[in-house]
């Protein structure tokens, strides 16, 4: 995996992702009026990754071997600690100030067939498991290895997570930055490991824990945790500091011991 992508080609491969989706929604569209069926858009916007995938693996000859390693169980829980307390602030970034909004009176729309319900499992599965490992694939397997063989550590995690950003949305500024937060730490965290598994394992989280909040606020608007805006999920200013402490701590762990480790080996490597 020693190819190299420069800014420019960075912007290329982002800008051709959202040509594919737009194309594939377009033929979702048609499909759907021709045949009359609620097929999942997700389907179709998989197959937009599914493409650069097939390309860029092939022409830079990654390999999932390389991607993926072994999984340290302490890694594990260290993670899974340090992703769920970013998520929280950037969740606080992305939604703070927004008007509390309840969603409890809304009433609640039974399935009229098998199918509408299949399709609501389906996206839940689409955002909980598969769009994570889809964009961890394309924005750490791809764009940030790339840019790390061109570039430094540094302007490879920035790059790689304003591009990030910027495909989940360019026009919300707390949102940009909630969501370029996320990309820093998923990708420092692929950094640190060599373990794609890891930046996948923060991406399932950030979903899983929006899911789990929207559905809290939504059934359970009495919960003392999590409340719904009306554009996204915020948490309770309790849960936010404990997060602050632990993503401090955690963060001066990782700065001074693998930071340094991960350092030193890419030293010896060179020599």
């Amino acid at each position: 995996m020693n190819y190299k992508l420069t800014l420019l080609k960075s912007v290329f491969i982002l800008f051709l992702l959202l040509v594919l989706q737009t194309l594939f929604a377009i033929i979702h569209g048609i499909l759907n009026d021709l045949c009359h069926v609620d097929i999942p858009l997700e389907l179709f916007l998989f197959s937009a990754y599914i493409t650069l995938f097939i390309y860029y693996f092939s022409k830079y000859k990654i390999s999932f071997e390389r991607l993926f390693h072994k999984i340290n169980y302490k890694d594990f829980v260290l993670y899974s600690l340090f992703f769920t307390s970013v998520i929280v602030i950037s969740t606080f970034i992305k939604f703070s100030g927004a008007p509390v909004h309840s969603v409890a009176s809304e009433p609640i729309r039974p399935y009229t067939s098998n199918v509408e319900l299949a399709n609501d499992i389906f996206k839940v599965f689409s955002v909980v498991l598969i769009i994570p490992i889809m964009e961890e694939l394309l924005f750490r397997g791809i764009l940030f290895n790339g840019l790390m063989n061109k570039y430094k550590f540094w302007m490879a995690l920035l790059i790689s997570s304003i591009l990030f950003a910027i495909m989940h949305t360019f026009t919300d500024i707390r949102l940009f930055l909630g969501v370029f937060l996320n990309g820093l730490c998923f990708a420092a965290a692929f950094y640190l490991t060599k373990n794609i598994f890891y930046s996948i394992l923060g991406h399932i989280i950030n979903n899983l824990l929006s899911f789990i909040s929207v559905y809290l606020s939504k059934f359970y608007p009495e919960n003392k945790l999590v409340s719904f805006t009306g554009e996204g999920v915020t948490f309770t200013p309790i849960i936010g500091i404990i997060s602050v402490i632990v993503f401090l701590v955690l963060l001066l762990y990782l700065t001074v011991f693998r930071y340094q480790n991960r350092v030193s080996e890419e030293s010896n490597t060179l020599k």
